[in-house]
């Protein structure tokens, strides 16, 4: 008589059930990137998308710091001192405000006719305020309403440029968390590069994201400086 020796392959569980748990692992970290891709601007930066003018000078957003003055567009004189000019003074006593240039003086108050050249000073229980056609004027800023009036973007460094092709709007300086997209011929200025990346504010209004502050990776940034970006050639 002869005996069979039968094996029996049992199946090894414990792979099985691991190579599933892996799987679900996977799956998990992939809808947590997915989903922790988008980042909300405003909760970002601490601005209140429901208030007016949330302030954005040269890049940085600053928040509280402007408001209307009988009818007037100002900036709170603190912001002009911390973000604009450090060399700024404000003399209390006559509510005067002076400002050096490299070649003049210049000083307003209250009773300053508001003309091309001159501009009044509105001392508020709030704060003192000039008026942005001041800041315009003297420092040759660009300002700029956008996104129904949530932002007032004031840029003094004037390096306009524009998005050569559909991006990304990104929070930092990697390929990670980004604001939104951001489409060709987007209209921006230029802050400075980092990691082949490049720090933009956005001045074209549109899309829902105006006045929005990323990084844009820097071959798809064309400073206008240099020019108009060369056209595309048509096949």
């Amino acid at each position: 008589m002869y005996r069979a020796n039968l094996r029996i392959k049992r199946r090894n569980h414990n792979k099985s059930l691991c190579l599933v748990l892996a799987l679900i692992l996977a799956t998990l970290i992939a809808v947590k990137a997915v989903t922790a891709r988008n980042v909300n601007f405003w909760r970002f930066y601490g601005l209140d998308k429901t208030s007016q003018y949330n302030l954005i000078i040269n890049g940085e957003p600053v928040g509280s710091g402007a408001v209307e003055c009988d009818g007037v567009l100002c900036l709170e004189f603190d912001r002009i001192k911390e973000y604009i000019d450090p060399n700024i003074y404000y003399n209390a006593e006559e509510s005067r405000i002076i400002i050096t240039t490299d070649d003049n003086v210049l000083r307003f108050d209250e009773n300053t006719p508001d003309t091309e050249l001159n501009f009044p000073v509105f001392d508020e229980p709030n704060g003192v305020f000039l008026p942005l056609g001041l800041i315009e004027s003297v420092y040759g800023a660009n300002t700029a309403v956008l996104n129904d009036k949530a932002v007032l973007s004031v840029d003094t460094e004037n390096k306009p440029g524009i998005v050569t092709q559909n991006s990304r709007l990104y929070v930092r300086p990697e390929k990670r968390d980004i604001f939104g997209s951001i489409k060709k011929d987007t209209e921006v200025h230029i802050y400075g590069e980092e990691n082949g990346f490049t720090l933009v504010s956005v001045t074209s209004d549109k899309d829902g994201i105006g006045g929005y502050v990323g990084y844009v990776r820097s071959e798809l940034i064309w400073p206008l400086a240099t020019g108009e970006p060369p056209k595309e050639e048509t096949k």
